[in-house]
């Protein structure tokens, strides 16, 4: 019987949704370290980004923030403050932002108030506008040089993993 086979992906993206970042100096930065060349595949340092390898490397940008997510069936969300899963509210959350409405969630249990930024997601979760995408890597893990390089330009991030049928 054959395994189950799956990919895994990896985003870095800034932790706040509407922060203006420059992707083109993060895809120069990419080409000069040697991570990729111009055309997103590995380059010659492509070690250095810690990744166990990975098939291509592309620059996403969005003209509004999407949800970088695990994509695998949900994930938990839980309050900052009392560590209350917060699940439906982020559901709200994720709708009212779509329709263009507020981006704003409340703990029913503590009355505690933020942005989908501040929630605890489980695995990591993030609304963003710009992305580094590593596809098909080989581990679930972006070396803490790479992150500092990238966050030279974008401020800090955060690493979230997707996985998807191949």
């Amino acid at each position: 019987m054959p395994r189950p086979v799956s990919r895994l992906d990896l985003f870095v993206v800034p932790d706040q949704p509407d922060r203006t970042v420059d992707d083109a100096a993060v895809r120069a930065l990419g080409q000069v370290s040697g991570w990729w060349g111009a055309d997103g595949a590995p380059g010659p340092q492509a070690a250095a980004l810690g990744t166990d390898g990975f098939r291509l490397a592309r620059i996403e940008r969005h003209d509004r923030a999407v949800l970088y997510a695990n994509q695998q069936g949900g994930f938990r969300v839980r309050c900052p403050a009392c560590a209350t899963g917060i699940v439906p509210g982020f559901t709200r959350l994720i709708a009212s932002w779509r329709a263009g409405g507020d981006r704003v969630v409340t703990c029913a249990a503590c009355g505690w108030s933020g942005g989908a930024e501040d929630c605890v997601t489980e695995p990591p979760a993030r609304l963003a506008t710009a992305a580094v995408h590593l596809s098909h890597v080989g581990a679930a893990h972006v070396a803490h040089d790479a992150l500092v390089a990238i966050a030279a330009h974008w401020g800090p991030v955060v690493v979230v993993g997707r996985r998807t049928s191949p």
